[in-house]
């Protein structure tokens, strides 16, 4: 059985003001990097197991996922993907991290 844990209060708020937790219309919105799925990750406490289930994605016998893996691998790598938006979106929302509006998204971002 998975345990979703919640990340502390002030990571969570930091990470809130990467431009990849902006909404996708705002003009400051990156899409994610590898680094960035790592990080909300590590302040969840998050497996790669987990993230699979949490997003619908296939998993091994042994609880880990090669999709996730593949998300997480650094760009540079022949392995990398890009993590889905809408998967992105999921991660986000189960972590609490919510989608600024674009007023709010300035005033986090200066």
């Amino acid at each position: 059985m998975m345990s979703v844990k919640t990340g502390s209060h002030k990571d969570l708020v930091e990470f809130k003001k990467r431009a990849c937790s902006l909404n996708v219309l705002d003009e400051k919105y990156q899409p994610p990097t590898s680094t960035d799925l790592r990080d909300l990750i590590t302040i969840m406490g998050w497996s790669y197991g987990d993230v699979a289930k949490l997003v619908g994605v296939s998993m091994t016998s042994k609880g880990s996922s090669a999709t996730v893996q593949r998300w997480c691998s650094p760009e540079s790598s022949s392995d990398y993907r890009k993590i889905p938006y809408s998967a992105w979106r999921l991660l986000l929302s189960y972590s609490n991290v919510r989608v600024a509006n674009k007023r709010e998204a300035d005033e986090l971002l200066k």
